[in-house]
């Protein structure tokens, strides 16, 4: 039996007859990317030197949108460079140092940084200790040296991804990149446009924040300067009171106004009993005790009480108090729909390349491919935003749908983190009783229809139905009734490739366990991940872009 986790996990943790679909031998052309992919902001340089050892990439985005707060100082404004080094992120400490009014004195003799505090403390910071390094009169050490030095770093590193304009200087160790795949068509290329701009320009498009809205305006000026009619596409705004699945419970007890120990008691036994119904049964697999799942229990419910007494922004998300969806209709033959989703926000301080720039230049791409065609079912391009604090853009657009509407609703297609690594996976399920993943006529024909691309096309679409229960939007759907499938790119844990990097169980398919590597890190950069593994972008836009558009050219019923 394949279980999914609840849907209130994620919340917790953020965190008959079937023609067979048409495969053209080759599609229309797209003649020009760079006269669609359409750009407001110049994209500025970026240059690739490659030495005998390390592979350098400096990208210098554009500023970032400036929140509109009454107190905010230019006079603030500061750059730091940013360096990954297997997966450790490393600052220069002199420039920190000078940043908080401190000095620092190097020996060379015994490799020690000493640094002189303003209030006249001299700590030394032994090299050899903290694993930094020296390059060329440049001491690096790792950000979690600068945070025990320095009482405010945190939240300063967190406040550059929306007030600073960050430097980020990739230091990678090149690896020997795996046979690419060979393709023998031109999907994917648009996709690769528009992640490559988002990448560079719409780093840290984290909930509730400027950044977030600019992407979604941007999104819009894509839909409509590629040739879809401006009636056809919606900006749906919500905020985080606007969305009650998972949170119904919580909007209740934070409204009764108790006193603040009777608030946080309700929350804490509600958070706790979610935990335990959620994954209670995965405690021992997971090495989880009952200790922790009340520690997670509690730091929910303190950050809702937060939110209650300051505001969203004590919740870490952003300066505005609404998010948006972008919705774009293409209508079909059918009232019945087929509902694309792909979230366009990020964490703070990251470009989200994989996360999920991926999806949303898949989405784009799909929405141009269908253009003119005459499609059964009608489609939903649904650009979702605050994915990563509880998938609530995707659960707000369920929300806000009728139940006619929503029993329209055929099949709702996911993607999300698409070139984590170079296995391209697909989940398709419905959800059966007791949380069970089951198969239906829908997923069958889903099957099929990879069976035939991986055939014709030489692609190489895994099946793995557990990846419907991933954390992504899909769950919204899934758990609504509704048949979903979830498009992933995941890399082996321990594969060579990856060694050294961060990584984040997301499937155990075979015995083997599979997941993300550099998600939710400053490394989910488009030239990052180019410059080492050079084709890892190309081959999976390649092959969930030929998937996406069979999947809505095809027929199920």
């Amino acid at each position: 039996m394949k279980r999914t986790i609840s849907i209130v996990l994620v919340f917790i943790m953020a965190f008959a007859f079937m023609a067979a679909p048409v495969f053209a031998d080759e599609p229309a052309a797209i003649e020009d990317i760079d006269e669609i992919v359409t750009v407001r902001i110049d994209i500025q340089d970026v240059v690739i030197e490659e030495g005998e050892e390390t592979v350098i990439v400096r990208v210098e985005p554009t500023p970032v949108r400036r929140p509109a707060w009454d107190d905010y100082d230019d006079s603030q404004l500061y750059q730091f460079q940013l360096r990954y080094r297997r997966g450790i992120m490393y600052m220069p400490i002199r420039e920190v140092a000078e940043h908080y009014s401190a000095t620092v004195e190097w020996d060379g003799a015994s490799q020690t940084v000493y640094v002189t505090m303003a209030n006249g403390d001299i700590i030394p910071v032994v090299l050899t200790e903290v694993g930094g390094y020296n390059d060329n009169g440049t001491v690096w050490v790792p950000v979690n040296v600068l945070t025990r030095l320095f009482r405010d770093f945190d939240f300063d590193l967190f406040m550059m991804s929306f007030a600073l304009r960050p430097i980020f200087d990739f230091h990678v160790d090149p690896v020997d990149p795996r046979d690419p795949i060979v393709r023998t068509t031109n999907h994917g290329q648009m996709a690769i446009a528009f992640i490559e701009y988002m990448s560079n320009n719409l780093y840290s498009r984290y909930p509730f924040s400027y950044r977030e809205l600019e992407a979604a305006e941007w999104i819009i000026y894509q839909l409509t300067a590629m040739g879809h009619y401006e009636g056809a596409i919606e900006m749906q705004t919500f905020s985080l009171r606007d969305v009650t699945t998972g949170m119904g419970r919580v909007w209740e007890i934070l409204d009764m106004e108790l006193a603040p120990y009777e608030t946080y008691a309700l929350l804490l036994e509600y958070y706790l009993e979610l935990l335990i119904e959620s994954i209670g049964d995965f405690m021992e697999e997971w090495g989880l005790t009952y200790e922790e799942i009340e520690d997670m229990a509690s730091m929910n419910a303190t950050r809702m009480m937060e939110i209650q007494t300051y505001g969203i922004r004590m919740f870490g998300i952003g300066e505005r108090s609404y998010s948006q969806n972008v919705l774009l209709t293409i209508p079909g033959q059918s009232e019945r729909k087929i509902i694309v989703t792909a979230h366009y926000d990020t964490i703070e301080n990251v470009p989200g390349a994989s996360d999920n720039a991926s999806g949303v230049g898949l989405l784009l791409e799909a929405a141009y491919r269908m253009l003119g065609v005459d499609n059964y079912y009608t489609i939903v391009f649904a650009f979702v935003g605050a994915e990563e604090v509880g998938l609530l853009g995707a659960a707000y657009y369920l929300e806000s749908l009728t139940l006619t509407q929503r029993d329209n609703i055929m099949l709702n297609i996911n993607a999300d983190v698409l070139f984590e690594g170079p296995y391209f996976f697909f989940g398709a399920a419905a959800l059966g009783s007791n949380n069970i993943l089951v198969d239906n006529y829908i997923t069958r024909r889903i099957e099929e229809i990879a069976y035939e691309l991986n055939s014709t096309y030489g692609t190489d679409l895994i099946s793995a139905q557990d990846i419907a229960s991933m954390p992504s939007d899909q769950l919204i759907f899934l758990h609504g009734g509704h048949t979903v499938v979830a498009l992933t790119g995941l890399a082996i844990q321990g594969a060579v490739d990856y060694e050294g990097y961060p990584f984040m169980t997301l499937l155990w398919h075979n015995g083997t366990a599979f997941g993300g590597t550099i998600v939710h890190t400053a490394m989910d950069c488009v030239h990052y991940i180019n410059a080492v593994w050079p084709y890892k972008i190309g081959d999976a836009m390649w092959t969930f872009s030929l998937f996406l558009e069979a999947l809505l050219t095809a027929y199920f019923e």
